[in-house]
């Protein structure tokens, strides 16, 4: 077979340009070639992206919104004496203090619930008089109530003995307890991410935040929850005991809701003392480390520290003014 030959005239520029294409494309052809049969690394054959590590815009961390690094599930108990403890015994005595300071207690005007507190003080100063005929005479008289009640009434307080007969008294007109079950989620909010909230060390190429953890949800499960261990399903909201609970009663299921989100709290309160902000904080921690390895930026350590440490890590770190991340 003839070997084939292909003519170029020389026709002056033109031919030239032609030589040159003609030449470049077999190269590349050969170079093709090559990289197939011998799978040579040729670096304008790649067909991977090649990412460089970039400036992060604070857009970026912002657009994370919310991080919800943590949960706690547990269950508690909320009654009527302690929600009468925390809030009715306090609003007692603020009443009583402004009685006792008013030019006129009979002229002032009392709610619903204040009649009803005064109503329990009376009957805890009868007890409390072991049911002295003067105090029954005249336990309706509103400046008599005060009289009995200024020696039980010291710096603003209700001495221990009538403050749990005040109660007991409550007790006798409603007393329920409920046994509830649910979750509490905690994290941080990231949309408002200030720049004078972060700053970055370039080296130890570490970012630091100044973020509060927050309680992003306290939910007591309202109908049922599947427990796994033993196979059933268990009610969100249990009561375990109840008396005198009329519900025809005036106020009843603001009474019972009141309840409720007292467990809600009480639940909140026993995640934060098993450490869930602590265990938000280096969950949350790890995960911006990830995502922001993910975006290609410089960061490899994320740490979220209170302000006074966070100032703190300013001094230590030189060149915390190098910014890694930009605003727009």
């Amino acid at each position: 077979m003839k070997p084939t030959y292909i003519k170029i005239k020389r026709s002056g520029f033109k031919s030239l340009i032609l030589a040159l294409g003609l030449v470049i494309g077999g190269l590349v052809v050969v170079l093709a070639v090559l990289k197939g049969i011998f799978n040579i690394d040729l670096a304008f054959f790649r067909t991977t992206l090649n990412l460089k590590p970039t400036t992060l815009r604070l857009e970026d961390i912002q657009d994370l919104e919310f991080l919800v690094t943590a949960e706690y599930f547990g269950e508690v108990i909320g009654t009527a004496r302690d929600y009468f403890s925390r809030r009715t015994i306090p609003q007692a005595e603020s009443l009583l203090l402004r009685l006792m300071n008013s030019a006129d207690p009979e002229a002032e005007k009392l709610s619903a619930e204040e009649t009803e507190i005064m109503n329990a003080l009376r009957g805890a100063l009868i007890k409390r008089s072991n049911m002295s005929s003067r105090v029954i005479n005249n336990i309706y008289d509103l400046k008599s109530v005060l009289n009995f009640a200024r020696p039980e009434f010291q710096n603003d307080r209700l001495s221990p003995a009538l403050k749990d007969l005040v109660l007991e008294m409550l007790l006798a007109k409603r007393d329920i307890a409920y046994l509830a079950r649910g979750s509490v989620q905690a994290g941080y909010s990231l949309k408002g991410l200030a720049a004078d909230k972060y700053f970055y060390c370039p080296s130890t190429k570490t970012l630091f935040l100044n973020m509060e953890v927050q309680i992003f949800s306290r939910q007591i499960n309202p109908w049922f929850i599947y427990d796994a261990a033993a196979n059933n399903y268990v009610k969100g909201f249990e009561i375990i005991s109840q008396t005198n609970i009329d519900l025809e009663d005036e106020g009843i299921y603001d009474f019972i809701k009141n309840i409720k989100e007292q467990c809600q709290q009480r639940l909140a309160d026993d995640a934060v003392r098993e450490g869930i902000k602590a265990q938000a904080r280096e969950s949350a921690e790890r995960t911006l480390e990830n995502t922001l390895k993910m975006l290609k930026s410089d960061v490899r350590t994320v740490r979220i520290l209170a302000a006074a440490e966070f100032e703190n890590q300013k001094n230590v770190c030189p060149e915390s003014g190098k910014p890694v991340i930009s605003s727009r």
